[in-house]
């Protein structure tokens, strides 16, 4: 939506969601609003008078994230894991020696690395586990 003009203060935000509400012509429409979790976000909503619901996705991806990061040993593995992606998926070499190793382990369709993006929680995940499960 319009939502690149809308970054700031709640005021700013509430006023945003407003003239997107009206440009749509939904405001009278709508029972709750859905956003990440963001305290500006969430004054924004009710400032409208609208019923704010948390995003189940951003809620999650705060409930696996935050304890990895609270977790130092943790946090190191990610990020190390997080760099040798990085370099392995932007390296043709690198790239088709991970397609060997599970090659030769057997696997008939090897997976691709994944990069970590922090606002998705399985990607987190996908980092850690894929170069080493079946």
């Amino acid at each position: 939506m319009h939502f690149d003009r809308v970054l700031g203060s709640t005021k700013v935000l509430s006023n945003g969601l407003q003239d997107v509400f009206q440009e749509y012509e939904v405001k009278e429409k709508l029972l709750a609003t859905v956003t990440g979790n963001a305290s500006s976000m969430v004054k924004a909503v009710k400032d409208l008078r609208l019923k704010h619901i948390p995003c189940f996705a951003h809620t999650l991806n705060l409930a696996v994230t935050d304890p990895i990061k609270a977790t130092a040993s943790l946090e190191s593995t990610r990020e190390q894991a997080s760099e040798i992606v990085n370099q392995a998926v932007c390296s043709n070499k690198a790239n088709d020696l991970f397609q060997d190793f599970h090659k030769n382990l057997g696997r008939k369709h090897p997976k691709k690395l994944i990069k970590d993006v922090k606002a998705l929680w399985n990607s987190t995940y996908d980092i850690l586990q894929r170069p080493f499960l079946p």
